[in-house]
Order: C-alpha cells, then sequence, then structure tokens
C-alpha cells in the first residue's frame, strides 16, 4: 500500500507537471537539446509589477561546434502560459521545496513556510540596500532560484538557487536517476552540464549537495576519489554547536536546529 504524498511532494509533482507542457516537450523532442532550465528572482515575487514575471527559460543544446551549452530561449516570455498569481504561487513553491530540502523532519513543513515567508519578505523589504550578504552557506536565501530538468539523467527535478557568486545546487536521491542498458548515468554527464550552467550564468562557484547515503554508490564513489583531478574539494558540514548559543525560535514557532546539512556531502568546483 503506497504512502499517502507530503505536502512537500505534492508541491514537487505541481511544479514537474508544468515541465510535461506542450512547448516544453516539444524542446526535449528536439535531439538537440538534453535539458532544460527555468530560474527567476526573487523580486519575481512581488504582486502588481509592470514588467514580465515569467521565468527565463534555459536549453542545453548542442552548439555548431558539437559542443554542448546552456542558452537562453528566445521565447521565454510564453514558456508558461500562467496569469501572475499563479506564477507567484509557483515561484514560493519551487523556494520553499528548495530551501526545506535541509528539513529534518517534513513534519515541520508548516512552521518552516511560515519562518520562510516571513524571512523573505524581509530580504525583499531590504533587498537594495547595500548590506553584504554572505551567501556561501545553504541556509541563507539568493536572489534567484531555479529548477533544472535533466530527464535523460534524472526522473526528479534538481533544485538550485544562486546569487553573484555562488550556485549551489540539491542532487535527487539516488533511486531518481535513470538506467541506460542496466547502468546508471555516468557522473560526467551531469557534473559537466551544471558545471557549464554555472558559468553561463557567471557565477565563480559550483557547490552540489550530494545525499550522504548516496555516496558509496560506484558512481560517486569514483567521483570522489577523483575530485583533485577535476578541480573540486569536499567542504565540512557547518558546526551545530554554534547554533546553540544563539536564540533560533521565531515567532512561527520555528527553531533553526531543525535545519541541518548532515545528511548531505557539500563538494565545490570553480565554474
Amino acid at each position: 500500500m503506497h504512502s499517502k504524498p507530503n505536502l512537500l511532494q505534492k508541491k514537487q509533482n505541481a511544479v514537474l507537471q508544468l515541465l510535461s507542457t506542450e512547448q516544453i516537450q516539444e524542446k526535449l523532442a528536439n535531439p538537440t537539446i538534453s535539458a532544460v532550465s527555468l530560474t527567476f528572482p526573487i523580486t519575481n515575487l512581488i504582486k502588481k509589477q509592470k514588467f514580465d514575471t515569467n521565468p527565463s527559460l534555459l536549453s542545453y543544446s548542442l552548439t555548431s561546434s558539437g559542443f554542448k551549452d546552456w542558452y537562453a530561449d528566445i521565447e521565454t516570455g510564453s514558456s508558461l502560459d500562467l496569469p501572475q498569481d499563479n506564477l507567484i504561487q509557483l515561484y514560493w513553491d519551487v523556494i520553499l521545496i528548495m530551501e526545506s530540502q535541509f528539513l529534518y523532519d517534513v513534519s515541520h513543513l508548516k512552521k518552516f513556510q511560515n519562518h520562510l515567508i516571513d524571512t523573505m519578505g524581509t530580504r525583499l523589504r531590504y533587498n537594495n540596500s547595500k548590506t553584504l550578504r554572505d551567501t556561501r552557506s545553504w541556509r541563507g536565501l539568493c536572489d534567484n532560484y531555479m529548477m533544472v530538468y535533466l530527464p535523460l539523467i534524472f526522473d526528479d527535478l534538481i533544485w538550485c538557487k544562486y546569487d553573484s557568486v555562488y550556485l549551489h545546487v540539491v542532487l535527487p536521491p539516488i533511486e531518481s536517476w535513470r538506467k541506460n542498458d542496466g547502468k546508471q548515468s555516468t557522473c560526467k554527464e551531469w557534473l559537466l552540464s551544471l558545471l557549464e550552467l554555472s558559468n553561463s550564468l557567471d557565477l565563480q562557484y559550483l557547490r552540489l549537495y550530494l545525499r550522504r547515503n548516496d555516496s558509496n554508490t560506484n558512481d560517486l564513489t569514483t567521483l570522489l576519489r577523483n575530485l583533485n583531478w577535476i578541480g573540486g574539494r569536499i567542504l565540512p558540514n557547518e558546526n551545530r554547536n554554534e547554533l546553540f548559543d544563539t536564540d533560533n525560535n521565531d515567532r512561527n514557532g520555528f527553531d533553526n536546529l531543525m535545519l541541518g546539512d548532515e545528511n548531505f556531502v557539500i563538494l565545490e568546483f570553480e565554474s
């Protein structure tokens, strides 16, 4: 008997359904295109804006020289035919899904959602301030959020966020990786596409979050063994003891200790 999907799973399914539109599927049916991504700035959350709030659509396709690269789609404005309120709800869902990857217990999702709305509201109010923000940590909200669809490699979406320096990417669990000829897709394929995505966004670093339980699979073990050769390094997980020294509860009853990165191996690459 299948368990009933929780709120987070429902939101993930709804977002994936949006990428099943005829327009996007037509692009993926093109043999030269192997992936698409949708990205948006957090300023798109503000209602009653005069400018277009559609997400930017990028396609990962073959160049004339025979190499793959990411390109902005010139038909971006018609990529998602949704009213503004629906678009804003989609953006909130993507942000919630990305940020909740580090939530230990999904039963706290509602508290976390309220906490996230408050935190993002504060961020938007002071978005144009000159305050320096440290966005190296996964805990920091970013200026842009993104979902990447690599259907030849993963069944699930890849959730991302970025500012002007770091692209944070949470890979799907290993069970969502597609198998070709009985073998799982090699790390080289998706790693190259994500590095090129980071480069196309003019970012300096790619940070990958691999689920620790998946790190003992053959492909990921090989990746970890060869990190030095491919310019990557393993980053330490956060020091949770530092969180005990501060007041972490907010008015929604959410405690920052409910979030953590202990379930992930964190890798960093220069773009």
